[in-house]
């Protein structure tokens, strides 16, 4: 009995002792304890995500844009954020948040804005809004016109006559007047258009569809939608949306794969991608991806056919102030030429990830705050998903790569935000 209860013992402590080790080296479990990540990773003191990190992961493998934990000297608990700059790269050592988008390069006199591919980067997408499967009824978000349908049941993209109809309903006089028959008359029918009733806001949907609160004051630009939608009889599937002063659409033709854009009614750049193939979806089933990212107009269909597009500098149009305060800041809208509204399967809206760099907003000191900050070898630069309640590199500085201990890969729970990581 007692060489029994000795080899018991024995077996108990060598297992006690490879665990702690597996916990040391391989890998552990960590809660996460606030909301710096949301919506990325919910964080709360009670009932937060709880993440498995790999401590076998290298510091060197680290990529712009990954979510890794760093432990830093006089910190209480260990920080989990993304990584967005290296000291070790230099032709990116210098880096400025512009206006919400990332600015790399060599020095502070060599900046560019870092361009996310639409379709690499999709997991940097924050929902703004979600139907099916927000908490949050869309119709406070969410013109729907009359015949598009019941957000509860289904949704439709509502159908125009013709194209012209389209282009003259992107002019800044039919959008001025529009949003003047908002003001005055309460008329939120998104005028024919299934459409935004609001600036898209640096606010998101978290893991459980409800909206947080953090951001809702920040207008931003980088916006986009991501839908599905039955195209059999449409001729043409209309994808607009405003960055004030101007307004911008897609005209995408799914029989024929041409697609033009719009800047306030008039086509200014074309692109040919490939025609639906018979039988590719049921019912003629597509999927459509665009918006406005780092600088750049985007247009994917399918998931893979992708058309990216540089705003050149003469399409920069200054913000008139007061006089373009009646225009829509950042309104999308969304219709199809066709003889019948066109069924949608889903729709998405989202924002990128945003991080701004104004002092007041960070908790800096402005006397003491520098826009453009260069890192040394050996540091790299932390930044939080949720940029209006994030403490990371904005106030803290570069922190040291040495700090690195290791990757959040699983989202273990609690059940059912389960999920693997992209990043």
């Amino acid at each position: 009995m007692k060489a029994v209860l000795r080899d018991a013992i024995a077996v108990a402590a060598i297992a006690g002792v490879l665990f702690q080790a597996l916990r040391h080296w391989v890998a552990d479990r960590y809660l996460i304890p606030s909301g710096s990540m949301q919506p990325t990773l919910l964080g709360a003191q009670h009932g937060g995500d709880i993440v498995l990190v790999d401590k076998l992961a290298s510091a060197a493998a680290l990529r712009r844009y990954d979510v890794a934990v760093f432990r830093l000297a006089g910190e209480a608990t260990d920080l989990v954020k993304r990584v967005v700059a290296f000291g070790d790269d230099p032709a990116a050592c210098c880096l400025e948040l512009r206006d919400g988008d990332l600015w790399l390069g060599p020095d502070a006199q060599r900046l560019e804005r870092a361009q996310k591919d639409p379709i690499e980067c999709r997991d940097l997408r924050v929902p703004w809004l979600q139907w099916p499967g927000s908490a949050e009824g869309i119709g406070t978000l969410l013109a729907v016109p009359t015949g598009a349908g019941d957000p509860v049941a289904g949704l439709s993209l509502p159908r125009l006559d013709d194209l012209a109809a389209a282009r003259a309903a992107c002019t800044e006089g039919a959008r001025r007047a529009h949003a003047d028959a908002e003001d005055d008359r309460g008329d939120h029918t998104g005028g024919g258009w299934l459409a935004t009733l609001r600036p898209v806001d640096a606010g998101y949907l978290d893991g459980h569809g409800r909206r947080g609160n953090e951001g809702a004051s920040l207008i931003v630009d980088d916006v986009g939608a991501d839908f599905e939608v039955a195209t059999q009889g449409v001729d043409a599937v209309l994808c607009g949306f405003d960055l004030r002063p101007d307004s911008w659409l897609f005209c995408w033709r799914p029989a024929h794969g041409d697609v033009e854009l719009w800047r306030n009614g008039a086509t200014v750049a074309t692109k040919q991608l490939p025609a639906a193939a018979d039988g590719a979806a049921p019912a003629g089933r597509r999927r459509v991806e665009y918006g406005f990212l780092d600088g750049r107009f985007f247009f994917v269909v399918d998931g893979q056919h992708e058309w990216v597009h540089v705003r050149p500098p003469e399409w920069v149009a200054a913000d008139p102030g007061p006089p373009g305060w009646g225009l829509p800041k950042n309104r999308l809208y969304l219709a199809v030429v066709a003889p019948l509204p066109a069924p949608l399967v889903r729709l998405q809206l989202f924002h990128d990830v945003h991080w701004y760099r104004l002092p007041l907003d960070i908790g800096v000191d402005p006397k003491r705050f520098s826009p453009v900050r260069r890192l040394e070898p050996g540091q790299v630069f932390l930044l939080g998903d949720n940029a209006a309640d994030s403490r990371d590199s904005r106030m803290f500085g570069p922190v040291p790569l040495q700090g690195f201990v290791g990757r959040p890969r699983i989202v273990l729970g609690p059940w059912p935000r389960t999920h693997w990581l992209p990043r």
